[in-house]
């Protein structure tokens, strides 16, 4: 009798910690990825960190006239932010200057032998655009996804090259795998301005996880994506709609170059469109019961005096863990 009761004791208590750890783990993967509200945050570096009640929330949002060309210089009274219709006042505020954490992820599957050249190049070109203060990390994928290059703030182009050129692309496609591990090296980074561009020339064929899965992660987290796609859309064996889905679920961007033979251009493109972005921060209340939220994020802005109507483009919703 009293083996039975301790034996009840001891899976009453193992419910109780798995429960909890659960419910901790929750908490913390949400608040890490996306919330702000600690004071060195608020400075631009570090972690975020969660405190219940209120949160600080991230938007990276670029404004462009009619013509698509990037508006700078644009005051903080001329941006409005609703959540779920409600306006929000802005509580931080910066145009293009914040540091940013970049992950850069590279398609070596069979496909991409042919415009390895032109990838190196491509490469070239964005890394030798990073300013003081910045950092990147370099991963390669096909079927399986590796790390060349952690988070490190020393841009010398060859270190950054070389490990491309050493290497043969081969195998299959894991796209959302890629994706979700650049997601995930970027809570390893210093800053909270995080991005992550990918470069691919057809849809995936490996991943273990789902394009609904990868849509997820990116809504439920500060990440800012851009995708390239080397092909037209439209081709066989190619899914420039799934492209397209996650950069915009970031408020990022899709760009297609088909040879590949642009991709300098089109990396210094995305660099100056990153540059001349602005973040965004206001403070939101979390959910009254333990049950995450998905909320609706509306962001216009005022032209100056007789100006054109501008466009803009960021993330339009975004998950919240209960309490």
């Amino acid at each position: 009798m009293a083996k039975k009761m301790t034996t009840a004791v001891h899976k009453a208590v193992a419910r109780w910690k798995s429960k909890i750890f659960w419910r901790a783990a929750a908490i913390f993967i949400c608040s890490s990825v996306f919330f702000s509200n600690s004071p060195l945050a608020a400075q631009g570096e570090g972690d975020a960190t969660f405190r219940s009640g209120v949160n600080m929330v991230l938007a990276d949002v670029s404004v462009v006239d009619k013509e698509g060309v990037p508006v700078s210089s644009l005051m903080r009274d001329q941006f409005e932010v609703k959540e779920n219709g409600k306006t929000r006042p802005l509580s931080r505020f910066e145009e293009g200057t914040a540091k940013v954490s970049l992950a850069l992820v590279v398609d070596y599957s069979g496909s991409m032998y042919r415009r390895r050249d032109a990838v190196l190049r491509g490469v070239r070109a964005l890394i030798a655009q990073l300013q003081p203060g910045d950092e990147a990390a370099l991963l390669v994928f096909n079927e399986h996804v590796s790390v060349l290059k952690t988070f490190q703030s020393q841009f010398q182009l060859e270190d950054w090259t070389s490990p491309l050129a050493n290497r043969k692309p081969t195998g299959q496609t894991a796209l959302y795998d890629a994706i979700l591990q650049a997601s995930r090296l970027l809570e390893t980074s210093a800053h909270e301005r995080r991005v992550i561009v990918v470069l691919s020339d057809g849809k995936d064929t490996a991943s273990t996880a789902s394009r609904d899965i990868t849509l997820d992660e990116m809504r439920s987290s500060n990440r800012l994506l851009y995708t390239v796609g080397l092909f037209e859309p439209g081709e066989p064996e190619t899914d420039a709609l799934s492209l397209r889905k996650l950069s915009e679920a970031t408020g990022g961007n899709t760009i297609f170059d088909p040879e590949g033979m642009q991709l300098a251009e089109t990396f210094t493109a995305i660099m100056k469109d990153l540059r001349a972005r602005y973040f965004l921060g206001f403070y939101v209340e979390a959910p009254a019961t333990d049950k995450p939220e998905v909320r609706r994020i509306s962001i216009s802005v005022r032209p100056t005096t007789g100006g054109s109507p501008l466009r803009v483009r960021a993330r339009r919703e975004y998950r919240i863990a209960g309490h």
